[in-house]
């Protein structure tokens, strides 16, 4: 729901913009407009600036930024209770409509394509939304059977990791919330091209997966 005037949005006249899968179509809505309300289980999110250098310090142009896939969450609808005002989220990188609103861009999500609250910029610390776990990776192996070093580009990541945190499980068609089928601490084995690939502060690499890319549970 968008408050005062009578026109909405005008959509960005770019081509490229509707071409290209890493950057959505920009709705532009009129300074007229003083809020924005989402409707039907969604959520607005002002997006986190990309960074303009590499972590190298060499200025980086727009091209090369990094379109980033968090922010914080401006407001919601009546029927979202899995994030408040507030609250810094990372979310599903092709999902939403980003709109330009006061000058600075935002994304209206479906509560679904938000995949945890970061209370810091420590990914390991990440909740989980919904039906997501997030798992810390087992390490790839150094060298082969035969004692020959990998190199990085052959090194293959194993499957397989330790269960950090869960969501609080998905809603059932009743309403009730069915528990995921693991726990924190557990060892367990995920699908190959499933989830979203995440590094911590700590160097460690993480991956947010839904309960249902879960293969088994290892002992």
């Amino acid at each position: 729901m968008l408050s005062k005037g009578h026109s909405s949005v005008m959509r960005a006249p770019s081509a490229r913009a509707r071409v290209s899968l890493s950057r959505r179509p920009l709705v532009k809505v009129r300074a007229s407009f003083s809020s924005v309300a989402p409707l039907g289980s969604r959520i607005l999110v002002r997006i986190e600036k990309s960074q303009p250098q590499s972590a190298g310090g060499i200025l980086l142009p727009s091209s090369s930024q990094k379109k980033q896939n968090n922010g914080v969450v401006v407001s919601i609808s009546e029927d979202v209770a899995s994030v408040t005002k507030g609250d810094k989220v990372l979310y599903s990188e092709y999902a939403g409509t980003e709109v330009d609103f006061q000058d600075e861009e935002h994304i209206i999500l479906k509560s679904d394509d938000v995949i945890g609250v970061m209370p810091s910029d420590d990914v390991s610390k990440l909740k989980p939304c919904g039906p997501r776990i997030l798992i810390e990776c087992t390490d790839a192996e150094e060298s082969t059977t035969g004692g020959v070093l990998l190199t990085q580009s052959v090194k293959e990541r194993p499957l397989t990791g330790s269960v950090v945190a869960i969501g609080q499980g998905a809603e059932d068609e009743s309403g009730k919330v069915q528990p995921l089928s693991v726990k924190v601490g557990a060892t367990v084995m995920y699908s190959k091209y499933s989830g979203m690939e995440l590094e911590g502060k700590d160097g460690k690499q993480y991956i947010v997966v839904g309960d249902s890319d879960l293969l088994a549970e290892l002992s």
